[in-house]
């Protein structure tokens, strides 16, 4: 038995796929199991981003006290700044351009894959970059037959002079056994991939963040899935120790 304050409820919830393995130089040369896999990695982070871009972009106006910039009417501002990337023009710029990239293939992409392959390919160690893909992914040599998600991350390695390599290296760590969440109160958070529609969140006196609880079927208890992140409500916003309720865990 706690006591704590059930401060909102999770809407939606974002399909995520992915896990931590990318492509590193010390791939060239294992298995194919090994690098079907990583192959299979690496498109499954490509369609985990795109999840969380468009689930992000649900939210608007964002209902959060704080002051911070980019402000989070900004397209794609909401994730910026819950991914906790340097907070500066230039991180922005770049994770602007990472959004252009990663949604390449999507309906309505104001780049598209073609523009995205024309403008790649006319630097000079665009074919380098590709031969190294080539040796660490096993796919054949023809982009051609390439999933799109996999000219993604190629594409990611290459595009602005590898300038996009410091975001990606932050997202797929955030990304980790993480989802991105919408709140009723139209609030986005990270959390555990287990989370589902209809959790709670919770704050708990003590704890240095809000958790997620679930009722058990049929009864007044809760079960514990984990702590999250709900970027507007992390530096007590939402927090009052009045009207603390008894939360049974079970």
């Amino acid at each position: 038995m706690v006591h704590g304050k059930f401060i909102d409820v999770i809407r939606s919830v974002a399909e995520s796929t992915s896990t931590f393995s990318c492509f590193h130089e010390d791939s060239i040369g294992v298995c194919p199991t090994v690098k079907a896999e990583l192959c299979r990695d690496n498109i499954a982070m490509v369609k985990t981003m795109q999840a969380w871009l468009l689930l992000s972009h649900e939210i608007s106006p964002f209902p959060t006290i704080a002051s911070s910039w980019p402000n989070e009417q900004t397209p794609g501002g909401v994730l910026f700044l819950s991914l906790a990337l340097p907070l500066s023009v230039p991180s922005w710029h770049r994770y602007c351009t990472w959004c252009r990239v990663i949604t390449a293939n999507l309906p309505g992409s104001d780049l598209g894959m073609e523009t995205l392959r024309k403008e790649c390919g006319s630097q000079e160690s665009y074919r380098d970059t590709i031969n190294r893909f080539v040796d660490q992914s096993g796919c054949c040599s023809n982009l051609d037959e390439w999933p799109d998600e996999l000219i993604i991350m190629l594409s990611l390695r290459h595009y602005s002079d590898g300038r996009l390599s410091h975001v990606q290296d932050a997202v797929s760590q955030i990304t980790y056994q993480r989802t991105l969440l919408t709140t009723m109160d139209n609030y986005i958070g990270i959390g555990p991939r287990w989370v589902q529609p209809g959790d709670f969140i919770v704050f708990i006196p003590g704890l240095k963040v809000p958790v997620i609880v679930r009722q058990a079927q049929g009864v007044d208890r809760f079960r514990l899935i984990g702590p999250v992140c709900i970027h507007g409500v992390m530096m007590g916003e939402r927090w009052t120790e009045h009207s603390l309720e008894k939360i049974m865990l079970i």
